[in-house]
């Protein structure tokens, strides 16, 4: 099957603006200007991932869905929407997810809307993909994509067995993330203006540094919360989102502490939310001191398991050559 998006001059509007919002990463990928990748897709189908599910896409040939948690998490690349409108929908997701075990994404957007959410999911490889014909998952997809960092312009094909399946025509921001060993350098968003930071929330701020991301950002980051079921990860979804209808500014902590915790939990917890948003470079970063932007930082992993099924590993984030921050991510 081939679908072709034709998008004129109005539509590449609205990407530029969903764009500027952000769009989601497959840190498996090293992404150039222009290129041709192999994308794996979810293997797994069965109610540990699927508890609550949406479909992305189906027709006589092909259904492809996807976790609710991995569709909400996608919801920042949303084209053309303001942010009334994408809080609107958002909240109506959730409110649904809240009740209903099946969703279907026709529901919340129009076709246009629906390729862009699909492509998304299929360069990221966080889709389950069943080929109806051949009673079997399709594993893999090539993407293949231009990129032009000078106009932002760009495009994606997606193939199946060589065979071209959905292409798009984008604007875009574009990937940030280089490795070099253990150690990545993650550029930062160096932009602070209205037309990111409409509504913002704040994730740290002590006397040396300011850091924030747009609520766009921090409702799709939501997704990555571990200690979150689904019950708690749609109400918190739930409260952002209305007071986020209401407020322009935002703080993380009423969102991710509980008063009957200890302090050093709810720290804890608090720090792998800004750890999020580090590792992704979803966020932007203001020292104080210096009065100056600060545009990257450097990410190190660790892992020490001086025996069999006993260490731990985690993350180290410097600014400057200075250690920022820690995580203990496992413990075994």
């Amino acid at each position: 099957m081939n679908r072709f998006v034709l998008m004129i001059i109005s539509a590449m509007i609205c990407g530029l603006i969903s764009t500027l919002m952000g769009c989601g990463k497959n840190d498996n990928l090293e992404i150039e200007e222009s290129g041709k990748v192999t994308v794996f897709l979810m293997e797994r189908d069965d109610f540990a991932f699927f508890e609550k599910t949406v479909i992305l896409f189906e027709n006589e040939n092909y259904l492809i869905k996807t976790p609710l948690y991995n569709f909400l998490g996608g919801m920042n690349n949303l084209f053309g929407l303001d942010y009334n409108s994408f809080l609107k929908i958002l909240k109506e997701i959730v409110s649904d997810g809240q009740t209903n075990n099946l969703l279907y994404s026709s529901s919340y957007f129009d076709t246009y809307q629906m390729d862009y959410v699909l492509a998304n999911f299929l360069e990221n490889g966080l889709c389950y993909f069943y080929d109806k014909k051949n009673k079997s998952k399709v594993e893999q997809v090539v993407f293949e994509f231009w990129r032009n960092p000078v106009s932002m312009a760009g495009w994606r094909k997606f193939y199946i067995n060589n065979v071209l399946f959905l292409e798009t025509v984008d604007l875009f921001i574009g990937y940030k993330k280089k490795e070099d060993g253990e150690k990545i350098t993650v550029s930062l968003m160096d932009r602070d203006d209205y037309v990111i930071f409409e509504k913002t929330v704040i994730l740290y701020e002590d006397e040396n540094y300011l850091i924030k991301t747009p609520l766009s950002y921090f409702l799709s980051g939501n997704d990555s919360y571990f200690y979150l079921r689904m019950d708690g990860h749609l109400s918190t979804l739930e409260k952002i989102i209305s007071d986020g209808q209401s407020n322009n500014l935002l703080y993380t902590t009423p969102y991710h502490t509980n008063p009957n915790y200890k302090d050093f939990v709810n720290a804890e917890r608090l720090n792998f939310v800004l750890a999020f948003f580090l590792e992704h470079g979803q966020c932007h970063i203001y020292d104080k001191n210096n009065k100056k932007i600060i545009t990257k930082i450097v990410v190190e992993y660790w892992k020490d398991f001086p025996a069999p099924l006993a260490g731990a590993a985690g993350r180290r984030f410097y600014i400057n050559n200075v250690l920022f921050l820690g995580t203990t991510d496992l413990i075994s």
